[in-house]
């Protein structure tokens, strides 16, 4: 390979506007003839400046779905590992997207495991 065999990358450039008519895009330079659109001063608005402000704020942090110990003891057998995914497919909660978290609302009647859930306090300690 040798420096005059190089060949340029395709491309297209941009048109340079106002550089005299046999350029292409001279005399007016694509502004019309009249007007104060086509005046020297006239600069267009910027984009950032033609979009509204968002208002408000949004938390960054995920709220995990919320299970309650009764529910628990209504729907697992005795012995049962509770994870998300059989959650998921007792219908207790929509998709897998969120963190689950197992409140202490109700009796828990029964011996469960959980599994890559989170727990609350009062759980935790009994």
């Amino acid at each position: 390979m040798k420096l005059h065999e190089l060949v340029r990358p395709p491309r297209k450039y941009k048109q340079r506007l106002g550089r005299g008519k046999a350029a292409g895009g001279g005399k007016t330079a694509g502004r019309g003839t009249k007007g104060q659109k086509s005046r020297s001063g006239h600069k267009f608005p910027r984009i950032k400046l033609n979009i509204p402000k968002v208002k408000g704020f949004t938390s960054r942090r995920v709220k995990p779905y919320v299970v309650n110990v009764d529910t628990l003891s209504r729907v697992f057998p005795d012995g049962a590992v509770v994870s998300p995914k059989e959650l998921l497919n007792k219908g207790l909660i929509r998709d897998l997207s969120r963190p689950v978290k197992i409140l202490s609302r109700g009796q828990l009647t029964k011996t469960l495991k959980f599994v890559d859930v989170l727990l609350s306090k009062k759980i935790k300690s009994e």
